[in-house]
């Protein structure tokens, strides 16, 4: 195995009816639900430590995650657990490790029939060495098994190498990108086979005692169909909402509602059809001053796109140039006075994937229009966002920046954490971090009430239990988590607040 990831193969023998020409090919049932079962005796027979066990199970969730959620295809693949079976039942998948291939140059492959899929990590390569695998995000050149998971999921799926596109997730050779897909080829290519997920609709809640409680809260959002399966951002501004989502055609797009949100009206619902987004789009602002942005695919670029509307919404104009601003997740975008913004992302880094994941900031101070360079946040180099960040404030004092990060010593642990930070007139500044146990596989929602800072968490399983927490604006802790907003959403609930009353909203999917 190369230091640069190059080294090694991935392999998909998906055997059908014929194998006589490489192809996608459907192989469950459009909507099926895809139980997937680990033979985790199998890896320790090989080698593996007892305590990748925990990590490695959050690899193959993670991989299942970026799947269902970025992927957005009409099929429901899901862990059921483990198992000592080596063979696959029709219409489930099994997930193993055996000693290696006859073509010792693999280290996976996928194969079965009909649709019994096998998906096998090989331990060595050809003359007998072990392969360097890792459960946890790679920083010295080993073989990400989270990135491995991701492509041998699209072969039992039925997708087929992808031998130009040296980006995709199917690309034949291990590459350090691949943790972070499926990219625009896989996910076109997986919703040829199955379709668009299109069938989520958006619900509403609505606390009225600092997110203590929580109670239903109609919106007719869900009858007119909005629909996303990436986390949607909602702003509130003094006479309007403003819902932000990336619709199941990838399109970023935007509906504006009245003051709470319960009526949105379908002549104020916008797409940009000539744009793509491949992670969620987020908005912000007030005084009908916005700016929302997105995440680009094409080229596998992943460079953020931005747009500002000075008239409500009605109306929407290019930024400034914010060139290299590649991440890896939803970025998050904040007004912080009326002449000052902030715009937040984790960081890709196609050149130095040990950066991918840095959360960086970019800041404009003469509305938007403009933006200075990408600087770090100075926070030790082992945190490495998860997915993508949120941000909320109360005036220049106190900026809170959030998102999920795992690295070599928590391994399976996808513990939530929030960025201290204030603007000193001319730069913002570190100031410290709160810390928790919480755990998310995507970045958390955040928004400012009177009453103080929201936060609002998924869980790591697929029931996807929802909940939420408040700080006081100077807080060094979130207070204890609140009640179950909402079960079974695979996305973030988004929360939402104006900054002078008290009520706090969550829209979440289901």
């Amino acid at each position: 195995m190369s230091s640069n990831w190059w080294g090694a193969v991935l392999a998909g023998v998906v055997v059908l009816s014929s194998t006589s020409a490489r192809a996608d090919v459907r192989i469950y049932n459009q909507d099926a639900e895809v139980p997937i079962w680990v033979n985790w005796d199998s890896f320790e027979a090989q080698g593996i430590p007892a305590s990748w066990r925990d990590p490695f199970m959050s690899c193959l969730y993670n991989a299942i995650v970026k799947w269902r959620t970025i992927g957005a295809f009409r099929l429901k693949p899901a862990v059921y657990g483990y198992t000592t079976r080596t063979v696959a039942s029709s219409g489930e998948i099994i997930v193993q490790m055996n000693e290696k291939h006859v073509d010792g140059s693999r280290v996976a492959s996928t194969f079965g029939t009909g649709s019994a899929i096998t998906i096998i990590f090989h331990r060595k390569s050809s003359n007998g060495t072990p392969w360097t695998f890792t459960p946890h995000r790679n920083t010295t050149g080993a073989i990400d098994m989270q990135g491995v998971a991701i492509h041998e999921l699209g072969h039992a799926f039925g997708l087929d190498h992808e031998d130009g596109i040296t980006t995709a997730v199917m690309f034949p050779s291990v590459h350090a990108g691949m943790r972070h897909g499926p990219t625009t080829k896989d996910y076109t290519d997986v919703r040829a086979l199955y379709g668009a997920r299109d069938y989520d609709r958006v619900y509403m809640k609505r606390s009225t005692d600092n997110g203590v409680s929580w109670s239903a809260f109609s919106t007719n959002l869900s009858s007119i169909g909005v629909t996303t399966s990436i986390d949607p951002t909602a702003l509130r501004d003094t006479s309007q909402t403003v819902f932000f989502y990336t619709g199941a055609g990838k399109n970023p797009q935007w509906i504006r509602g009245n003051s709470d949100g319960s009526a949105y009206d379908t002549s104020k619902w916008f797409v940009f059809g000539g744009e793509r987004s491949i992670y969620g789009t987020t908005g912000h602002g007030w005084n009908n001053d916005y700016i929302m942005a997105w995440v680009d695919p094409l080229n596998d670029a992943m460079q953020i796109r931005m747009v500002k509307s000075t008239d409500g919404g009605v109306s929407w104009f290019g930024v400034g140039n914010v060139a290299g601003a590649t991440t890896i997740g939803t970025p998050a975008v904040h007004k912080l006075t009326d002449t000052v913004w902030i715009l937040a992302y984790a960081k890709l880094d196609r050149a130095n994937p040990n950066n991918d994941g840095q959360v960086v900031t970019r800041v404009s101070t003469n509305g938007g229009w403009n933006w200075g360079p990408e600087v770090a946040v100075p926070v030790p180099a082992y945190y490495r966002a998860l997915a993508g960040v949120s941000i909320t404030s109360s005036g220049n004092s106190f900026i809170r920046i959030g998102f999920s990060w795992s690295d070599d010593i928590l391994h399976s642990k996808y513990l939530v954490r929030t960025l201290k930070l204030h603007w000193d007139g001319a730069s913002l500044v570190y100031d410290g971090m709160l810390y928790g146990t919480d755990e998310t596989r995507t970045q958390p929602s955040l928004a400012k009430s009177l009453s103080g800072m929201h936060q609002a968490v998924r869980g790591t399983n697929f029931a996807g239990v929802l909940y939420s927490r408040t700080s006081p604006n100077d807080g060094s802790a979130w207070g204890t988590a609140g009640p179950e907003i909402a079960p079974g959403s695979l996305v973030t609930p988004s929360v939402s607040a104006h900054r002078d009353y008290s009520f706090v909203f969550a829209h979440y999917l289901q």
